[in-house]
């Protein structure tokens, strides 16, 4: 039997607590995105609902995926909307102040009435009754309704120059310099809207590794035509000052 909040049980769970979002909201894509940069220890896992690929994903009843925000925790219980959101916190480095204000009624009452204004700008929105923690997030449509519209275009794929660029943005706080003058983007490759990403670490002990990792995820996803992002860590070959720019590695000194 689901307790208050849940909408789903799996059989096997995950062993980190899964995040499952709409990979086609350009809303959603940059919430998850804040998300992962403030998700620094790498506690959660992050999946687009239209990764089919996804074990998370395929093995999901039908009314978990129609939630475009939920969370599958460790235990394999399903939380939907305000409640996913509210156990997602406890995840988080200090989130625990934030997600006992969350569990307030009437501030969860008070994010439901600005959630269902966001949906209204930024897509269709199935927000339920006041108070609810289920259905308060986006959905996708039934199949029935989707026949009679236009199918949607698919953007044009992204560069593999513009993958880079938005990597710059992404420093390693020890070094103060981007993972990209830094030697440590080994490859990029793009295949419609998915982008593939191999970096490594200056060493295999790096402190901010994961912080590095999420953080490289969330601004490659925020570039338009991109749809699924996956960053592997890498180590071979293995990662040498030489690998540094230039110019960065005569102002290091080395």
């Amino acid at each position: 039997m689901l307790s208050e909040g849940e909408v789903a049980r799996v059989a096997e769970p995950p062993q980190l607590p899964v995040l499952v979002y709409d990979g086609q909201c350009g809303f959603c894509r940059r919430w998850v995105g804040r998300v992962r940069a403030w998700d620094i220890e790498g506690a959660v896992r992050y999946v687009p609902l239209q990764d089919i690929r996804a074990p998370e994903i395929a093995n999901r009843p039908r009314q978990a995926l129609r939630q475009a925000v939920h969370l599958v925790r460790s235990d394999g219980v399903v939380l939907a909307g305000a409640a996913a959101a509210s156990d997602l916190l406890g995840y988080l480095p200090g989130g625990a102040v934030p997600r006992a204000v969350l569990g307030l009624p009437v501030v969860r009452w008070m994010a439901a009435k600005v959630y269902a204004w966001i949906a209204r700008r930024y897509g269709p929105v199935d927000v339920g009754t006041a108070g609810s923690s289920v259905n308060q997030t986006c959905v996708i449509e039934d199949d029935a309704m989707s026949d009679s519209r236009e199918p949607p275009q698919d953007p044009a794929p992204v560069a593999v120059e513009s993958v880079r660029e938005a990597l710059r943005q992404v420093k390693d706080p020890e070094l103060g310099f981007n993972i990209v003058d830094l030697g440590l983007v080994y490859t990029i490759d793009i295949a419609g809207s998915d982008v593939l990403v191999e970096m490594t670490l200056t060493s295999p002990g790096c402190p901010v590794g994961g912080q590095l990792l999420g953080q490289a995820d969330a601004v490659v996803r925020e570039l338009d035509g991109v749809r699924n992002v996956r960053v592997e860590l890498v180590w071979e070959p293995f990662w040498t000052p030489e690998r540094i720019d230039p110019k960065v590695r005569a102002y290091l000194g080395f």
